[in-house]
């Protein structure tokens, strides 16, 4: 864990990251997902994702095995029975 820890800190460190971390802005249709960034803008269809996995306190939507959009549910608060409606919806396709 501390090597991993230690390589994480070090790509972070190394080069620019505007599209790694910070604020994203996350759509949903029934096409798929769009996330935009300070530098960039993404598309990905629903079926481009792996896997839909929900705790407590957050979505995952895996688009590979290691790599996934994370939504904190504290941070959509106000659209939180939409989303969980769309995403309920579509990780029944998972299941």
């Amino acid at each position: 864990m501390k090597l991993t820890l230690k390589k994480v800190k070090k790509m972070m460190e190394e080069g620019k990251n505007k599209n790694l971390l910070g604020n994203h802005l996350i759509e949903f249709s029934e096409d798929g997902i769009v996330q935009r960034l300070e530098a960039s803008e993404s598309k990905m269809s629903w079926e481009g994702l792996e896997k839909i996995v929900e705790t407590e306190g957050y979505y995952f939507l895996y688009n590979t095995n290691l790599s996934a959009i994370i939504i904190p549910k504290e941070k959509v608060v106000d659209e939180l029975i939409e989303l969980d409606k769309i995403l309920t919806n579509k990780k029944d396709r998972f299941e």
